[in-house]
């Protein structure tokens, strides 16, 4: 899809659940991961990507391309998907997504 630059509270809010700990149940995902959705965030030469896949709750983040962090993001899943569609209203794709899921 296109690239959306996001507002600056959903930004703030974006950041939060994605820096909370509680928000990883400490689980590895065991299927593939499909990313939905890549927040990006840019300081100079420094990029910082933040994968969501949300057929496997997983949250990949890399910086510069290289792997930093893996999760899975199934405590704050209604959250995240909340904020997602939020950003993108008119997106059937991301508009089905659901909520909850089934214990993957």
């Amino acid at each position: 899809g296109k690239a959306v630059e996001p507002p600056e509270a959903w930004l703030e809010e974006f950041v939060g659940i994605v820096t909370d700990g509680r928000t990883f149940d400490g689980s590895m995902s065991t299927g593939t991961a499909v990313p939905k959705l890549v927040v990006r965030f840019v300081r100079g030469d420094t990029r910082v990507d933040v994968m969501l896949a949300f057929n496997q709750n997983t949250v990949v983040v890399q910086q510069d391309g290289k792997p930093v962090a893996t999760g899975m993001f199934s405590p704050r899943r209604k959250d995240l998907v909340r904020l997602v569609k939020a950003l993108f209203p008119e997106d059937g794709e991301i508009q089905a997504i659901a909520e909850q899921t089934e214990n993957l």
